[in-house]
């Protein structure tokens, strides 16, 4: 007895170790496992584009190896998934190619009947067209007879536009479009098993849909607003023979009405290549077809996907590295269950509880499908804490979804009535609200990249100065007593009626002039306006007295008994290259100052004092009018002063937007992007600020994913290239390495590449060459990796020489390393 159930545990023991996965070829079929209950997990391989190498060798030398699949749960179904993004589309182009090379089989097509009484007629070589009185019925079945003189397995079913049809198009109906349901051929009245493509269809009307057997009003094959000739390929599964009558049927019975071929004909094909390249092609696109039964986000390089009985992606473990082992894969497979197990166990954790701690439960799910790098497959969850917490007063819930509504409305209030420094402060004590304190490092980064914005672009609101011409206007100026100007060089001015000074016309007309106001308040004022007016007096009746009518005042001086007052300036009007600050930065040069060019109307120069000024003491006002350009100097002036607290504000923040504070102000976005490598430097954002980073400050620009590489400087430089590259030059080997760019308006020579190791340079290829959009043989180096290499010090040196005028390459530049002896890989 003791024998015989030792024997019994041997033989459970013996299967369980040998149990296996269950394997399928496509998630057509893992779909339908999984709703039969025969497995409660898909795991992909999405072992990248067809394109990808490293994908080829993960899937040959782990994936299908029994060292993986031994041992994983039989309710695992595992399937291997390839993004043709070339393979079709290659297929197709070569087989098109092949089908030109050859003539058509001799074949006739007669007798075109249809069910509800469209009239179609024989053209020259083999063409049927609708007659012109012909009905035109919202559907329609067209039945008709096909005679080959040779056998033939393929059929190519052609329409054509003509002047004759709806909108020029191939279809009857009145956009010139139609819909081919279904296409069937009938031999002795068996169908005929197909394969169905084609040249071009509407996006969710492939050609694929034409020979599916569903014959639901929603289905088939369309072109869509192409009025040009489609053709719609079919292959049968065996040649159809020779010298009997083929039945063919053509099914139009899609929703939108009069959806009906107009002008179409028949041939057959059946040269070998021709066959073998479609069926190819056919077979792959159908299996496509098969894998769209539950949806996989994947890159382009190899990975592996979780998805659950419900099709819901739980996890997603990429990039693969091209060396991994069937044990070490099986390991990233049990890892992959244990995360569902784990948001499974949250999810229902929180379904029992109630309040913080279910909104906590919620998060965690939440968060962990966020890391496990499907997020997206998930809001459904946040939705569930929005309803359960709509105020989000809940820290939680805040986490997962801020009201990004009332910051955003708050910071364009505050940008457009109080400028960037107010957003600052707006922002920096949000981020204390304690409910910001439980931000992802994610979301902290999103949350600074709004200060960087800010820094980035520091400007001066567009409605500023209407608003503070606005204030002075329904404001009183203060009273004032001022004595004559006195003028260094004899200038002499006289008072006028409403106030101004206005140059005499005797006076002498000096090349410079410096003009000194004293004047005393009668009240406090914390605003002055040097304001210069016109006059038909004047030379070109402009507020100047050179013979243009401009003036530049070069610098204004304020002193209260022979003290220096601190001032801002800003003028309603400048001449661009004379900027109205540069009248108070010391600056007593001779090419200087404030200038109006032809504007010859009044303008406001707007002196800003640091503190208000006091009434009843003398204060003097000095105007230098010392450039370089002869007799540039205001020919009749006012000077007024204010005392209204908005507009005086307004004032001080137009005044402190001088270059100087803007370019304090956008260096400050480095100091951001800092903050933000600090926090992830691996995250989208933070391999961003790098990059942003090294392009825009001295050095060698970057290459960095999610941004443009930046701007380079003229003449040679060397661009190193570190990201990725540990990841393409894999395993000592020769590698052919192809540089080329996406843009690039002007010719940028590459001068070498060489591959670098810390400060050992291993390879170099030193031939020149020229990075151009389209890459040819030059662009192509040959760089060797030797063995014992450390591949994480390794970066791709690239020797430049950029011409004058080239600032920029965009979209990065494109290497791509290739092994000589496979295929070809890169990145970008």
């Amino acid at each position: 007895m003791r024998s015989t159930l030792s024997l019994f545990l041997v033989f459970l023991l013996a299967g369980t170790l040998h149990a296996e996965a269950r394997r399928e070829a496509d998630l057509t079929a893992a779909k339908k496992a999984m709703d039969a209950g025969q497995a409660d997990t898909t795991i992909v391989l999405l072992h990248g584009s067809d394109w990808c190498v490293n994908g080829e060798r993960v899937k040959a030398n782990a994936w299908d190896q029994l060292a993986f699949s031994n041992g994983l749960p039989e309710t695992t179904v595992l399937v291997a998934v390839d993004r043709l993004d070339r393979g079709t589309q290659g297929l197709k182009e070569a087989f098109q190619k092949q089908l030109q090379a050859h003539s058509p089989v001799g074949s006739k097509l007669s007798d075109v009947t249809t069910r509800h009484g469209s009239r179609f007629t024989e053209r020259k070589n083999g063409i049927w067209q609708v007659e012109k009185d012909s009905p035109n019925p919202n559907q329609e079945v067209l039945t008709m007879t096909l005679r080959l003189d040779r056998p033939a397995q393929l059929l190519r079913f052609t329409t054509l536009p003509d002047p004759e049809l709806p909108a020029l198009g191939p279809g009857r109906a009145t956009n010139g479009n139609f819909v081919v349901t279904e296409f069937e051929i009938r031999q002795a009245g068996q169908l005929v098993p197909l394969q169905a493509g084609d040249s071009f269809h509407q996006n969710n009307l492939p050609g694929t849909h034409a020979c599916d057997g569903d014959l639901s009003n929603k289905n088939g094959w369309a072109v869509g607003a192409r009025h040009e000739q489609h053709e719609l390929y079919l292959v049968a599964e065996k040649p159809l023979p020779a010298g009997v009558n083929l039945e063919v049927t053509i099914h139009c019975l899609h929703s939108s009405v009069q959806h009906v071929p107009g002008k179409f004909k028949l041939e057959a094909f059946n040269h070998a290549d021709q066959i073998a390249t479609a069926q190819k092609w056919l077979d792959l696109a159908a299996l496509e077809k098969r894998n769209q039964a539950m949806r996989v986000d994947g890159g382009n390089y190899p990975c592996l996907v979780g998805i659950d009985k419900d099709g819901r992606q739980f996890t997603i473990r990429q990039p693969l590295p091209a060396d991994i082992t069937p044990e070490k894969l099986a390991t990233e497979v049990r890892a992959i269950c244990k995360v569902r197990d784990q948001r499974d166990q949250l999810l229902t954790a929180a379904e029992k509880a109630t309040g913080e701690a279910q909104l906590e439960a919620y998060t965690q799910a939440y968060l962990l499908m966020k890391k496990a790098g499907v997020g997206g497959f998930y809001r459904d969850i946040i939705s569930t804490m929005v309803k359960l917490d709509p105020e989000r007063k809940s820290a939680w819930t805040w986490r997962l979804s801020p009201d990004w509504g009332w910051v955003n409305s708050e910071q364009n209030r505050l940008t457009k009535e109080e400028g960037f420094p107010a957003v600052l402060d707006f922002l920096n004590q949000l981020r204390g609200d304690p409910r910001l304190k439980r931000f992802t490092p994610d979301q902290q980064q999103d949350f600074l990249m709004r200060k960087f914005h800010i820094y980035r672009s520091w400007h001066v609101p567009k409605d500023w100065m209407e608003r503070f011409r606005k204030q002075l206007s329904e404001s009183k100026s203060v009273a004032m007593t001022e004595t004559t100007p006195l003028c260094k060089q004899g200038t002499r001015f006289g008072r006028r009626d409403d106030g101004s000074w206005q140059v005499e016309k005797g006076s002498p007309n000096p090349a410079t002039e410096v003009i000194t106001l004293k004047f005393k308040l009668q009240q406090p004022a914390s605003l002055l306006q040097f304001t210069t007016l016109p006059d038909a007096e004047l030379p070109a009746t402009g507020p100047g007295r050179p013979g243009n009518g401009n003036y530049v005042v070069t610098e204004v001086e304020l002193r209260q008994d022979s003290q220096k007052i601190s001032l801002g300036a800003f003028a309603t009007y400048e001449q661009g290259d004379l900027p109205a600050w540069q009248t108070t930065d010391g600056d007593l040069s001779n090419r200087n100052g404030w200038a109006i060019g032809g504007q010859h109307k009044p303008h406001e120069l707007s002196l800003v004092p640091r503190k208000p000024l006091p009434a009843g003491v003398e204060l003097e006002l000095t105007i230098h009018c010392t450039s370089v350009w002869a007799q540039h100097v205001p020919g009749k002036f006012k000077l007024s002063a204010f005392n209204n607290s908005e507009a005086t504000e307004l004032a001080k923040r137009l005044a402190r937007h001088t270059p100087a504070y803007l370019a304090e102000q956008r260096s400050k976005r480095f100091d951001v992007l800092r903050e933000i490598i600090a926090i992830d430097p691996m995250t989208h954002l933070g391999i961003g600020a790098k990059g942003y980073i090294d392009a825009h400050s001295e050095g060698d620009p970057s290459i960095a994913f999610g941004w443009k590489p930046g701007h380079l400087l003229p003449g040679q430089q060397t661009l190193d290239i570190r990201e990725g590259v540990d990841n393409y030059f894999f395993k000592p080997a020769i590698y052919r390495v192809t540089i080329s760019t996406q843009h690039s308006a002007r010719p940028v020579k590459v001068k070498s590449l060489a591959l670098v190791s810390g400060d050992r340079e291993l390879s170099r290829d030193a031939h020149e060459a020229t990075l151009a959009v389209r890459a040819d043989k030059d662009n192509v180096f040959q760089l060797e990796l030797p063995e014992g290499i450390d591949r994480s010090t390794l970066l791709l040196r690239v020797e430049l020489e950029v011409p004058e005028g080239h600032n920029h390459t965009a979209h990065g530049f494109r290497v791509t390393p290739t092994l000589p002896d496979e295929g070809e890989f890169g990145w970008w």
